[in-house]
């Protein structure tokens, strides 16, 4: 019986930590790059529409090819790029 318990408090235990790993995840991503680097990418992105596109429409590997090609970032900054871009509003202003 108590090997059950154990088992069970066990099992959910890993659950919790693998539905929260995304978020701790994206925490450490949006730490590991300045928002400084993130500024600079952002300027030398010319399609932020076009890359939004792309994710909506779940072309992501082309989001992904199109925002490094016209930015220049890394593997991690591409994701952390794309990632706040078709997280939060966009302002047109």
């Amino acid at each position: 019986m108590m090997s059950v318990i154990v088992s069970a408090v066990f099992g959910w235990t890993i659950a919790a930590l693998f539905y929260a790993g995304g978020a701790l995840q994206r925490r450490w991503l949006e730490r590991a790059v300045t928002s400084e680097r993130l500024a600079v990418l952002d300027a030398r992105l010319q399609h932020g529409d076009e890359v939004r596109r792309l994710w909506r429409e779940r072309k992501k590997r082309s989001a992904y090819e199109l925002y490094k090609q016209e930015t220049g970032a890394s593997s991690l900054e591409t994701r952390v790029g794309i990632a706040r871009l078709t997280t939060k509003p966009h302002r047109t202003s």
